[in-house]
């Protein structure tokens, strides 16, 4: 069984200059925004529910608007209306941390302590069944590359994997490659991705630039491999 998850971003340039200061602390000092915990995750057999945080973006004096989309700051990112998207082991919805908690002990665990901001994540339930690892696949974006100061819609999307604890977050595609899609082969235990490379450091992802597919085996310790074919 294969299917495919796409992932097709509008990030237009990237930037090569030394890394600035990312702000987005200030946003939760701003009045106009506050920090949102998301209706819960569940998949199936899995002992673990997750909890996406949010930005909201507020509109009136002690009041918030739903399902609006802000992309001059943080992108923000509907509460329900739009949001809170879970289908088939898959889930879409923005958020800039996961709260996973075990639903036998109560113990949580924060996906991260970065400045991230994700979009996309999938339990792989077939290469459980076949490996006995349970793992989550994630679209984050994880650094201010075209350098304005935020992490936004406007920067590279990465791929990430960890277990369904939350445990082991691993990076997948290389720094600086946008992400443009990914598939599981579940015959073969195998993630394959494609992002694009600005080859020629020209700051713009465009027809000049490379287009690289690369593997990773998932009955393995996790490892990126590059698929290198001539044509």
């Amino acid at each position: 069984m294969i299917f495919f998850v796409g992932c097709f971003s509008d990030v237009k340039n990237i930037s090569y200059e030394d890394d600035q200061f990312v702000e987005q602390d200030n946003i939760m000092e701003d009045s106009s925004y506050m920090k949102s915990i998301e209706m819960p995750i569940h998949f199936d057999s899995v002992d673990y529910i997750i909890y996406p945080l949010t930005f909201v973006k507020n509109y009136e004096k002690n009041s918030y608007k739903r399902g609006s989309y802000d992309y001059e700051n943080w992108g923000y990112y509907s509460a329900s209306e739009g949001y809170n998207n879970e289908i088939d082991d898959g889930y879409v919805g923005n958020f800039y941390n996961l709260i996973f908690q075990n639903t036998k002990t109560k113990e949580i665990k924060y996906l991260t302590n970065d400045r991230i901001i994700g979009n996309k994540l999938r339990y792989l339930r077939e290469t459980y069944k076949k490996t006995g690892k349970k793992y989550i696949i994630l679209e984050i974006r994880d650094k201010d590359t075209n350098k304005d100061g935020e992490i936004d819609s406007e920067d590279i999307i990465s791929l990430y994997i960890c277990e369904v604890s939350g445990n082991n977050l691993q990076k997948l595609s290389p720094n600086n490659q946008n992400l443009l899609g990914w598939k599981i082969d579940n015959q073969l235990n195998k993630l394959y991705f494609q992002t694009r490379q600005d080859i020629n450091k020209d700051g713009v992802f465009d027809t000049q630039d490379s287009t690289l597919l690369y593997s990773v085996n998932l009955s393995q310790k996790i490892k990126t491999s590059k698929i290198n074919l001539k044509h």
